[in-house]
This record gives structure tokens, C-alpha cells and sequence, in this order.
């Protein structure tokens, strides 16, 4: 059971994070029903993540809120088979819509999405 703690009536946000979690139920079967122009590549690609050189991750926005005095976590719908090698840019472009998409949901239920984390 969840426990919640309690605080005040006041609507606050107390922090906003993302989070990356590792995709253990990765779709990866566009490395074998892929392009025949590059089988050679997903092969390669296949044999790499066999090995365990690189995995697939998913990442959402979640912030921690205050309302009617009981502290919850609102989260982003998260974004899923994002490989882990990946360059920092694109990881990054992630993480703000992410941030972006809670910001709005935060907003739309009535918080000041400017004040917080």
C-alpha cells in the first residue's frame, strides 16, 4: 500500500526529475525484418546487443506535487525504445519534451508549472 504524506492545502509542486529506466521489453525486430540494404549493418547491430554493448531505455518527466495536502507523483507518458548508445544531443532533446509534456500536464491541472523544480 502507498503511503502519502500530509502537508498542507496549498497546490505546490516539490520537484520535477527525469528518470531513465532500461527497456526490458524492447521491440528489436527491425534488426532482422529490417532493409535487406542493410542486413549486413543489423547483423552487426544484433550481435552487439546480444553481447550486451548497448540496450534499449525509456525516460519520462515525473514531479513530486502538493495537493488537498497529500504529496503525489504526476509523470510524463515517457517515451520507450531509445537506444542506449545514443548521442548525449538526442538524449537530451528527450529529456525536455519529456519535461515539456509534464510541465503541460501540470498546468492543466491547475499548478504553477513556472515556480517549480
Amino acid at each position: 500500500m502507498a503511503s502519502y504524506t500530509r502537508i498542507d492545502g496549498a497546490n505546490r509542486i516539490l520537484g520535477i526529475g527525469i528518470v531513465w529506466r532500461e527497456d526490458e521489453d524492447a521491440d528489436i525486430s527491425y534488426l532482422w525484418l529490417g532493409d535487406e540494404a542493410y542486413a549486413k549493418e543489423d547483423a552487426a547491430r544484433l550481435a552487439a546487443y546480444r553481447a550486451g554493448e548497448w540496450h534499449m531505455k525509456g525516460c519520462w518527466a515525473e514531479a513530486q506535487v502538493v495537493t488537498a495536502g497529500v504529496t503525489q507523483t504526476i509523470k510524463s507518458g515517457g517515451l520507450w525504445g531509445i537506444e542506449s548508445d545514443s548521442g548525449e544531443e538526442y538524449l537530451r532533446e528527450i529529456e525536455e519534451e519529456e519535461r515539456a509534456e509534464l510541465l503541460g500536464i501540470l498546468e492543466s491541472l491547475g499548478f504553477d508549472a513556472t515556480a517549480g523544480g
